[in-house]
């Protein structure tokens, strides 16, 4: 999203390759659904919602949070004047965008250098906490004597 990178870099946000922390957009999905019907060809509405995921990573690539914003718009449809219901359709989009990229912009407000700095510090204890286990498990099987699963019948 340009326009997200835009509109950080306008707000004095520092965006630059190997920062401390990264933004990372993982998924952006849209759908359409229709509202109400007119029948024959006629006017109807249509919404559109789009769904974005992120997730925000600190140092070594560790995953600090996880979420995801969600916006719909909606417009009106009508069969009989295809070219102005493409042209409200494309603004729908146009408008959910930019409420998502001001969404964005309200969540990262929000967080502090310090928050940051504190999740950094859990992901760190978690991923430590994951390797020992990890090690410990790997540990456990290798001391654990192997049975064959096969009985051979005694003669």
């Amino acid at each position: 999203m340009t326009q997200l990178r835009q509109v950080l870099i306008g707000s004095g946000v520092n965006v630059y390759t190997g920062a401390p922390y990264k933004l990372v957009l993982t998924n952006e999905q849209e759908s359409q659904r229709i509202l109400s019907y007119a029948g024959a060809g006629r006017a109807g509405e249509y919404q559109v919602t789009t769904v974005l995921s992120y997730d925000i990573r600190g140092r070594g690539d560790l995953p600090l949070l996880s979420d995801k914003l969600e916006v719909q718009k909606i417009y009106m449809h009508d069969g009989n004047n295809l070219v102005g219901s493409d042209q409200e359709a494309a603004t729908a989009r146009t408008e959910g965008r930019r409420e998502l990229v001001q969404r964005m912009m309200l969540r990262l407000e929000q967080l502090s250098p310090t928050q940051l700095d504190q999740l950094q510090q859990t992901a760190e204890a978690k991923a430590k906490a994951d390797a020992a286990a990890l090690e410990a498990a790997k540990k456990a099987e290798a001391d654990t004597p192997r049975q064959s699963p096969v009985e051979l019948p005694q003669q």
